[in-house]
C-alpha cells in the first residue's frame, strides 16, 4: 500500500524529469494538471473510495468535465486547514475550480506540486503562497494511504 510520503515521491519524479506541460496529455512524456494527479496515482496502484483504479486514461477530454464533482465521486473530502503532504487540491485557476495539484512539504512548509503553463512548461513544486492557498476550493485524501 502506497503512503503519503510515496505520493509526494513519486510527484516530485515527474518535476525532477522537468516533464512537460502538456494539455490533456497523461503520459510520462507530457502531463496537464489532471494528468500528473492521474499518472502518480496509476503509478502507484492507488484506487478511488469506490475501489476503481486511477488510470492514465481517465478524463482524456475535459468537456463536461467537472473537476468538484469527479473529486468528490473518487476521493475523501477533507477540510482545507488540515492539509498534509500527499492530498490532492482542486483550486480556481484563474476562477474556475479546475486546477488540480498534490501537497508537499518541505521543512514544515506545505509546497503544492502541478503542472501548469506558466511560461516553463513542466511540472513543478513551489511553495503554496497566500495566493495559491486563496485558490483551493477543495481538499482531497487519495482512499487507503
Amino acid at each position: 500500500m502506497a503512503s503519503r510520503k510515496d505520493i509526494v515521491a513519486r510527484a516530485r519524479w515527474y518535476v525532477a524529469k522537468k516533464t512537460p506541460f502538456i494539455h490533456q496529455q497523461r503520459q510520462n512524456h507530457g502531463v496537464d494538471c489532471v494528468g500528473l494527479v492521474l499518472c502518480v496515482a496509476q503509478d502507484l496502484k492507488l484506487t478511488d473510495i469506490t475501489g476503481r483504479p486511477f488510470l492514465r486514461s481517465d478524463y482524456p477530454i475535459y468537456q463536461g468535465f467537472n473537476a468538484q464533482q469527479e473529486g468528490y465521486k473518487r476521493f475523501i473530502r477533507k477540510l482545507r486547514t488540515e492539509l498534509l503532504p500527499g492530498d490532492v487540491v482542486i483550486m480556481r485557476c484563474p476562477i474556475e475550480a479546475c486546477h488540480f495539484g498534490i501537497i508537499s512539504e518541505r521543512k514544515g512548509v506545505l509546497y503544492l506540486i502541478n503542472a501548469i503553463n506558466t511560461g516553463k512548461f513542466t511540472a513543478i513544486e513551489h511553495i503554496l503562497d497566500f495566493k495559491w492557498q486563496r485558490r483551493i476550493t477543495d481538499a482531497l485524501s487519495f482512499p487507503g494511504v
